[in-house]
């Protein structure tokens, strides 16, 4: 007779036939509880919080497995408050006036969202004035925990071994969303979002602008991955992969990789005005 279990008590045996979790401290176990927590979250109609299912719901059973093994419970949330991505409530206006053309923040083509200030947006879709910044600059703890992280860097764990790639050289990025979340605009502190209807279009504009033969530049989404769950895998371009803690993000990206070791700058173009490609929403 087959057995039926429920699918929490499945992936907790799944787990113990494969406890890949087993070679991490108790401190990092802790950070991912808040990774995998704060992607389950989700930011639901009147600001409410939600918890959402698939893919982070097993790793959550994965990891009430893991710590009924240790015999630990779950950190509380001053332990990994830095750490831990809870969404605040959007900008209603902002949300309001996205969504009359966006209504479920999926858009019917390609089509990118960047979130931030109006006092930078508008120059940008006005004149295309845009601040290219290398990738180095966002590893600062006095950035947001939405914004921070080791661009230049990742590191795989696998059956204890630990594998630290390093992107060759300091590259520029320019990162936006291809799907809208409210989530994203407080986390990213926005009053406004500029919505690229042509991100080719877009994308050609920036390499022609900045012009640099000694730059290899590409246009692509984020890859995120699971450091534990890599196998033997190996990370070919950190400039295109993150830790899954930023998967919910959806981000895409603009890189400008140096072929040769130098210093980079923040660099400062002028693409002329993007109105025929963009739109801006402010709230």
């Amino acid at each position: 007779m087959t057995e039926m279990i429920p699918k929490h008590e499945f992936w907790r045996r799944q787990y113990s036939a494969d406890r890949y979790m087993e070679a991490i401290s108790d401190a990092e176990l802790d950070l991912r509880f808040a990774d995998v927590f704060t992607n389950q979250l989700l930011l639901c109609a009147h600001g409410k919080i939600g918890i959402g299912a698939g893919l982070w719901t097993e790793k959550f059973a994965h990891l009430q497995a893991e710590y009924s093994i240790r015999g630990r419970d779950f950190p509380n949330a001053a332990e990994i408050e830095r750490r831990l991505i809870v969404p605040s409530q959007a900008s209603s206006a902002l949300s309001e006036r996205l969504k009359q053309d966006y209504p479920n923040g999926v858009p019917p083509a390609f089509t990118l969202f960047k979130y931030g200030k109006k006092e930078h947006l508008a120059p940008l879709i006005d004149k295309g004035s845009l601040r290219l910044m290398p990738a180095s600059s966002y590893e600062d703890p006095s950035l947001n925990p939405a914004t921070e992280d080791s661009e230049l860097h990742f590191e795989k764990i696998w059956k204890g071994e630990r594998t630290r790639y390093r992107s060759q050289f300091d590259y520029y990025c320019f990162c936006s969303s291809f799907l809208h979340l409210d989530r994203l605009i407080a986390d990213f502190g926005a009053d406004s979002i500029l919505v690229v209807r042509d991100p080719w279009g877009f994308f050609r504009r920036i390499a022609e602008t900045l012009n640099e033969t000694s730059f290899q530049i590409y246009f692509k989404a984020v890859s995120y991955l699971d450091p534990l769950l890599l196998d033997e895998a190996e990370v070919a371009d950190v400039a295109v992969v993150k830790h899954m803690r930023f998967a919910y993000q959806f981000e895409h990206r603009f890189v400008a990789m140096p072929t040769a070791e130098t210093p980079l700058e923040p660099r400062h173009l002028e693409l002329g005005s993007l109105h025929d490609i963009a739109t801006l929403y402010s709230g």
